[in-house]
């Protein structure tokens, strides 16, 4: 697996050894016991939020409950280091430019700082100004795009960040079906949200151009506010406008009514900032608080 770049870090990381050192520092066990079944479930999560659904994790064995469930090690003390819900990335987003940069010349950040790189290689986000597309990795995240829409995307590459560093203390486990792969018009899609009977949950999708949208619980449909099944499931058909959506659920044993209730607000908005302001503010600072992310590709 070729390495990424994770927020905070000075240089590329690979996925998996970040993530299993942040579990061998701590942040998984806080005090108690690791299996195996945690501690692949806690890999598989991170490392599918950093490398942007890009790197599957394979772990063996996959069926046995004895084995799964044996303890790998065990933790006395709490982690020397743990990443609060508080943590900022204050570094500036990257920008490149294909074509004429001086179009973002006038463009004012919306709530995270940008700058102008003129090497790609170096960029967290590539703006291709002539085919009008915005860029992370090696994905096209949003289409159609204006000079005055990159500030848009540069939120939502700083708040992608952020809601992973949260999700490291607590990874919920949230899976794209029937593959990550991209997406055509018409491809009928699942996002599962696991293991979260009786939780209360607040689930809400960021697309390419840092758009919010309100998923989970919408008062109108009566949803309750804690979920009254093992998964949460939802089926969407692959459509424009075509790039990125991330659907971001967080999940706790604790009411979550005013993050619901605040996030509703952001409903329709370009504010992917202010999402995570709420989950810093909001969120229980508990063992049982989960965050976790999975992202769709789509494409014409």
């Amino acid at each position: 697996a070729l390495p990424i770049y994770i927020p905070g870090q000075f240089t590329k990381r690979g996925a998996l050894s970040y993530a299993v050192a942040r579990a061998i520092e701590g942040t998984l066990a806080r005090g108690g016991e690791v299996s195996r079944a945690s501690l692949f479930g806690y890999t598989r999560q991170v490392v599918a939020q950093y490398a942007h659904e890009k790197q599957t994790i394979v772990t063996e064995p996959t069926r046995s409950a004895g084995s799964l469930d044996v303890p790998v090690w065990r933790a006395d003390a709490e982690p020397s280091n743990p990443v609060s819900a508080g943590a900022v990335i204050s570094k500036p987003i990257r920008v490149a430019v294909k074509g004429d940069a001086s179009a973002l010349a006038r463009i004012k950040p919306a709530s995270t700082p940008f700058v102008i790189v003129s090497d790609a290689m170096q960029a967290d986000i590539i703006w291709d100004a002539q085919e009008k597309e915005g860029i992370v990795g090696s994905d096209v995240v949003a289409r159609n795009v204006e000079a005055k829409d990159v500030p848009g995307i540069v939120d939502r590459v700083r708040a992608l960040g952020e809601i992973a560093l949260i999700s490291e203390r607590g990874p919920q486990t949230i899976e794209l079906r029937p593959n990550n792969e991209l997406h055509h018009a018409k491809d009928i899609l699942m996002f599962e949200v696991r293991d979260v009977k009786d939780k209360y949950a607040v689930i809400f999708n960021v697309n390419g151009n840092g758009l919010v949208q309100f998923l989970y619980p919408i008062p109108e449909k009566k949803d309750p506010a804690q979920v009254d099944s093992a998964t949460w499931q939802l089926k969407v058909v692959a459509g424009e406008p075509f790039g990125a959506d991330t659907v971001v659920a967080a999940i706790s044993d604790e009411p979550l009514t005013t993050l619901a209730s605040e996030l509703r607000k952001l409903d329709d908005r370009r504010v992917a900032a202010r999402s995570v302001e709420l989950l810093r503010q909001y969120l229980p600072q508990t063992p049982a608080t989960r965050v976790g992310f999975a992202t769709v590709f789509t494409g014409p």
